[in-house]
């Protein structure tokens, strides 16, 4: 077995901006299914972005993780008030590269968050996590992190003819396409995307096919 690469933990650089932002997409994971994936990815990639645009600034930290020359682990830590008025430390993003896990990557990025809320005499440390991401909930359990807060959801039945929906829907066509394209091309996918969106999704509002391909959109 191949010896671990020694870990470095530092203080955030620009010069690690490429590929800090190449872990982003590692924050998707736990996400609901239910959720559109790309304006998931979207969202991940402004989160990293704004926090590394910020770690220079008053109550806010980026700090890396290092091995063999190149980031493998980033997080984020900022002030933040909580509804008392308590002011917080909060983890904003947690990331390790994928093939880089279980090494103590993620416990040693939270050790250092944990030790600059100290520094600032925050009593706590906050943060939030998928509920379907049980390797992250199970790393904060084990680092003695409790549930504080529960957010639930519910999904509403569709009514297709109302202007939000229908544009909400729009919207889900738009982001999904392109990688529905790339992916049929991958695989030699005679069918139209058109046509495999809506059979992906019934209530897809998508535009007809530019081929003429059959489609169905689930709207009688």
């Amino acid at each position: 077995m191949a010896a671990t690469a020694p870990v470095q933990i530092r203080p955030f650089q620009p010069g690690d901006r490429s590929e800090v932002l190449s872990l982003a997409p590692r924050l998707t994971e736990g996400v609901a299914p239910r959720r559109d994936p790309a304006a998931v990815r979207r969202a991940a990639q402004n989160w990293v972005q704004t926090s590394i645009d910020a770690a220079a600034k008053p109550g806010h930290a980026v700090y890396v993780a290092i091995a063999r020359g190149r980031v493998v682990g980033v997080v984020s830590i900022r002030e933040q008030a909580h509804f008392t008025g308590q002011v917080d430390a909060y983890v904003g993003e947690l990331a390790v590269a994928s093939g880089m896990t279980r090494r103590g990557i993620a416990t040693a990025l939270m050790n250092v968050a944990e030790a600059w809320a100290a520094e600032r005499g925050l009593a706590f440390l906050a943060l939030h996590t998928g509920a379907a991401n049980q390797p992250a909930r199970s790393l904060y359990r084990r680092l003695g992190y409790h549930e504080e807060e529960l957010l639930l959801t519910k999904a509403i039945p569709a009514r297709h003819k109302h202007p939000n929906r229908q544009r909400h829907n729009r919207q889900l066509c738009a982001a999904r396409h392109e990688e529905l394209v790339i992916d049929m091309q991958r695989r030699e996918e005679p069918l139209c995307a058109c046509t495999y969106l809506c059979q992906r999704r019934p209530e897809c509002l998508a535009r007809p096919c530019m081929n003429g391909a059959p489609r169905f959109d689930g709207l009688a």
